[in-house]
């Protein structure tokens, strides 16, 4: 039930992981009836690890879990130096990452002051 979009930033996360060197998980948590459709999570995740072409060995490749499917990716060190060295700007930086968790700080959370009518 995942979106494109949240997969998307997913992977530019793990794409900057990669890139420092550190190896990556995927997690496919099933709840109640969607463990009958564990191929469509292979898919997904298969998918994704192909996305990555020879920048990536895998790891351990998606299998069950308990409740959750994992896949684990390790970097190819060669292949991000060359990536690097042909387009300097290929991997996202934090800043280009959409949906990154450091938007909200604590300091941010809903907190009545006194201008706003819940303080009142």
């Amino acid at each position: 039930k995942t979106d494109d979009n949240d997969r998307g930033i997913k992977v530019k996360k793990a794409l900057r992981f990669l890139s420092k060197g550190d190896k990556v998980q995927f997690r496919v948590k099933f709840r109640g009836r969607e463990r009958a459709h564990r191929e469509l999570a292979a898919a997904q995740l298969n998918e994704i690890a192909t996305n990555f072409g020879e920048l990536i060995k895998i790891e351990r490749s998606p299998a069950m879990d308990g409740r959750d499917m994992l896949m684990i990716l390790a970097p190819q060190k060669k292949a991000f130096d060359k990536l690097l060295a042909e387009k300097p700007n290929a991997i996202p930086t934090e800043a280009e990452v959409e949906g990154d968790d450091d938007l909200l700080d604590d300091d941010d959370m809903d907190t009545p002051t006194a201008e706003s009518p819940e303080a009142e």
